[in-house]
């Protein structure tokens, strides 16, 4: 005989079924859980590797712009040394002109200044004195300034082996002239130079 303080079977089992249900959704809540963290990792990973591929795309973007920027520099270079070549062939076409006429004029016409065309600086020409003063270190392209230029014949004939070593040294080009030279095959050396500008 049950006990008068047993609860009544449909106590029980209402009670029972509370508990299953309350398993249920406790296991489902678990499950929903971890599908949510499951799919959240996956979107995580997928988002990881886009930011990679991206990462990867900006890379090779940078390779490809640092290649077009070194192209770029190696055209400017080029072009630079094109252009130097075309100034200083049209100023030797002027010099040779002053040149062939200074009978004519007493020399006093005008030389056409070269611009820089080979990089770097020279040395000293053999058995030249030191500069003077300082000498510039001038771009590929820039153009000589006047007090290393001779301004015209007239000015070229009276040029000493420091002015012509200190152009030597502006222009790195030798002109020509070894150690043998003495003064007057400097000058003429350095005559035909800017006649001819390509020496």
């Amino acid at each position: 005989m049950a006990s008068s303080l047993d609860p009544p079977h449909w106590v029980v089992d209402l009670w029972l079924r509370i508990q299953q249900c309350d398993h249920w959704i406790q296991q489902d809540f678990h499950d929903q859980v971890l599908q949510s963290e499951l799919r959240m990792l996956q979107q995580l990973q997928h988002s990881e590797q886009q930011i990679q591929q991206q990462q990867q795309q900006i890379e090779q973007e940078v390779k490809q712009t640092e290649t077009l920027r070194q192209q770029l520099a190696r055209l400017q270079e080029h072009q630079h040394k094109t252009d130097a070549i075309l100034h200083n062939t049209r100023a030797a076409a002027h010099n040779a002109r002053v040149f062939r006429d200074a009978a004519i004029h007493g020399g006093a016409h005008q030389l056409r200044r070269f611009v820089k065309m080979a990089p770097d600086r020279g040395d000293l020409l053999p058995g030249a004195p030191a500069p003077y003063s300082d000498i510039p270190r001038l771009s590929v392209g820039e153009v000589v300034p006047h007090r290393f230029f001779p301004a015209n014949y007239a000015a070229l004939r009276r040029w000493s082996h420091r002015r012509i070593s200190e152009l030597s040294v502006l222009l790195n080009d030798d002109f020509g002239i070894d150690g043998t030279d003495n003064l007057e095959e400097r000058r003429i050396k350095l005559q035909r130079f800017l006649a001819d500008g390509m020496e």
